[in-house]
Formats: structure tokens, C-alpha cells, sequence
């Protein structure tokens, strides 16, 4: 999700978007939280067969997002800003 370099894709169902860009987190991190929202409303509703890999430290927010439909964090707390290692040197 941070990546460095711009890089080519194939377009998704639903985009036409064929470039995935550096700022491309902070810029649809609206529409992504929205997306994971959306699915956590499902998540006790169906088998999890990867939850043992959910970290312990992650859960309650887990519970939080599938339960009451609110995310704690937004897919922007993820987001690594690279200007402030530059500053840093």
C-alpha cells in the first residue's frame, strides 16, 4: 500500500484506473475504509478461515468494525510518509 514508485495494472471491476501511485492511500482512503466497512458487516456471518492470523493486539478492533460498524483506525493510519525521512537525515 506505500509504495515507493508508480507502477502499471490492470483496471478492476468498477475503475478505470490503470496507474497505482504513491499518495494513491491517503487519496482513497475515504472510499477504502468504506469498502472495508462494508465487508466487516459480513464478517460473523460467514466462515473466517484466516482469523487465527488476525494478530491479538487487532482484534478488539476487529470486533469493533464487524460488530458496530465503525472502524477505530482509518486505512490512512497505515500510510508511511517518506518526506519525513528525508528531513530526518
Amino acid at each position: 500500500m506505500n509504495v515507493d514508485e508508480p507502477f502499471d495494472c490492470l483496471p478492476e471491476e468498477g475503475t478505470d484506473r490503470t496507474r497505482v501511485m504513491p499518495g494513491d492511500l491517503l487519496h482513497y482512503a475515504e472510499a477504502w475504509d468504506a469498502q472495508a466497512l462494508e465487508a466487516f458487516r459480513h464478517y460473523d456471518k460467514v466462515d473466517q478461515p484466516l482469523a487465527h492470523l488476525i494478530r491479538p493486539e487487532f482484534h478488539e478492533k476487529v470486533n469493533i468494525a464487524a460488530r458496530n460498524h465503525l472502524l477505530v483506525d482509518s486505512i490512512r493510519a497505515i500510510y508511511f510518509d517518506r518526506s519525513s525521512m528525508t528531513a530526518a537525515k
